[in-house]
């Protein structure tokens, strides 16, 4: 192809765009046909390089440029390497040229009015991509890959590709076998499960790559949710701890045991609801909220123990609400939150809507980042008051703002709206830690209990409990008084830890004949002084 060929070809097909300045004295009315005419041959690639996959070329004739009626840079052929691609339309017409096969678009399933522009943006690439990916597979009568157990060999061809491939969506075999449920069905189940993610619901199995692709492959299942976009609480439903037992959400299904329907969430009457790791999570595990009780800064308003504390339902402004009026039907607070089982059954939605609204008496329940959106507040009386309180708190991007890495930097304010209108609370594996600080500000665990704080102390060079362990413990929080005392193990005593019991532990393993059943033993232990070869004390076990 000689240089002016290229360039006006460039121009008439308008790469890489039509505002080439070149262009406006080279393209007038006709002269670029009359060029292309003159100067090119009768078929070339263009682009002269692979437009994908190192062998997918897009090709034209002069013939189909000098007579277009309307203009269009859509390509005539699309031309690929044959030992690369295969199984397309049957009935279309293929074209040998340079080493390659030429096929019209049509032939691919493809369809663009400016098919380079479009590859350009990439905006059609996606299509493409789907359509013309088997031309990407990497092996091809590779025996040191494709005789793997890992590897699916397609049929009519000498390729082979990987499982994690089957029924992905993209058809990787010529002739779209790796697509069919019959050839992901004759895999063995460990294979299946090593490859692909098993749809409890469903009981099928589905590609890896869809997960969290916003669509619900697996079906809605028991809660209401989608098992293959929400991961991380599936993972906790299927390996439950403990501290999400009895926390006032039903995580397990239920279980028929004994006629009655069992979970995790049954048995609880002498459960705590309001424990070390429920405290102040903002989620209201015990159903009056107990456990969120007095966990807001005091700076705000100043409440009595055990009260709430929420924007008021008919003015808008922070109020103090007892714990006995949480969950008893009637709403005192902005949004519900203190009835926040009109909204439990979307807990867990994607949707996050937790915010109860009334409007034009309609009842539903809003998600928190439309909270102040455009002023309006759901139809709340002095709504606008509310939002103007809380200008500065951008509801939009909560989730951002209400990060656990930002908390120590939020005001108490902003951490009063993280608290209140957070709607979503996934559950998470959560493991004791003697380190965690409490959250109340308040605590309602100092009424009435005199309380002994003990912290460790730091090691001496000189080890003063022996084998204990040295502590401090405050008397007095507030004088600053502290004593210092070691804690012994079973075997040593004494304020140091300095005296050791006088014990004896003795294990003894007895092993008889399988037919020594029938033998009755008496078995005696003695304890004697090697000082005057007495006997201490006789111990006679009952016979076995």
């Amino acid at each position: 192809m000689t240089d002016i060929c290229w360039s006006t070809l460039k121009c008439y097909l308008r790469i890489p765009n039509a505002f080439d300045l070149e262009c406006f004295d080279v393209c007038q009315n006709d002269e670029c046909r009359d060029i292309i005419e003159e100067n090119c041959p009768n078929m070339f690639f263009m682009p002269p390089t692979p437009v994908l996959y190192g062998h997918i070329y897009l090709a034209y004739t002069k013939k189909y440029i000098v007579e277009q009626k309307i203009w269009t840079n859509e390509p005539e052929y699309i031309c690929y390497d044959p030992q690369l691609c295969g199984g397309f339309y049957p009935y279309g017409t293929s074209l040998p040229f340079n080493n390659t096969i030429c096929r019209h678009p049509k032939d691919f399933s493809l369809s663009s009015s400016s098919f380079i522009q479009d590859l350009i943006t990439n905006a059609f690439y996606a299509p493409v991509h789907v359509e013309l990916y088997k031309c990407n597979t990497i092996f091809r009568n590779d025996s040191t890959f494709c005789d793997k157990s890992s590897m699916y060999k397609c049929i009519n061809s000498s390729k082979c590709i990987s499982n994690y491939r089957l029924l992905d969506g993209i058809n990787d075999c010529d002739y779209g076998d790796d697509e069919q449920w019959t050839t992901f069905n004759n895999l063995s189940s460990i294979k299946k499960s090593q490859t692909h993610f098993y749809c409890s619901e469903t009981k099928t199995y589905m590609s890896r790559k869809v997960i969290g692709d916003g669509l619900c492959q697996c079906g809605v299942e028991f809660y209401q949710m989608c098992e293959d976009e929400l991961l991380s609480i599936k993972h906790v439903r299927e390996h439950i701890s403990f501290p999400s037992i009895c926390n006032g959400i039903m995580d397990l299904k239920p279980i028929n045991v004994n006629g009655q329907n069992e979970t995790d969430e049954t048995e609880c009457e002498q459960w705590s609801c309001n424990n070390s790791y429920t405290r102040c999570n903002g989620l209201w595990n015990c159903f009056d909220g107990a456990d969120e009780v007095d966990c807001y800064p005091i700076s705000l308003i100043h409440c009595p123990p055990h009260n709430h504390v929420c924007f008021s339902s008919e003015t808008t402004e922070l109020i103090c609400l007892a714990k006995d009026k949480g969950n008893n039907g009637h709403i005192d607070c902005l949004g519900a939150t203190d009835e926040p089982q009109l909204c439990n059954k979307l807990l867990y939605s994607s949707a996050d809507a937790g915010f109860y609204c009334v409007l034009e008496d309609q009842e539903f329940c809003n998600t928190r980042y439309a909270i102040c959106d455009e002023g309006i507040l759901c139809g709340v009386k002095d709504s606008e008051m509310f939002c103007n309180r809380t200008e500065s708190f951008d509801f939009a991007r909560s989730d951002e703002i209400c990060n656990e890495k930002n908390t120590p930097n939020l005001s108490d304010m902003e951490q009063l709206l993280c608290n209140l209108f957070i709607f979503l609370v996934e559950p998470k594996i959560t493991h004791f830690s003697l380190n965690q600080m409490t959250k109340s500000i308040n605590s309602p665990i100092k009424d009435n209990v005199n309380t002994v704080s003990i912290s460790r102390m730091t090691l001496e060079p000189s080890v003063r409990c022996h084998r204990g362990i040295d502590v401090r413990v405050w008397s007095d929080n507030d004088e600053d008084l502290t004593n210092r005392t070691c804690l012994c193990p079973p075997s040593y005593y004494g304020d140091t830890c300095q005296y050791q019991n006088q014990r004896v532990s003795l294990t003894i393993k007895f092993q008889a004949s399988y037919d020594s059943w029938r033998i009755p033993f008496t078995i005696i232990i003695s304890l004697i002084d090697n000082s005057d070869q007495r006997i201490m004390r006789m111990h006679p076990i009952p016979r076995c």
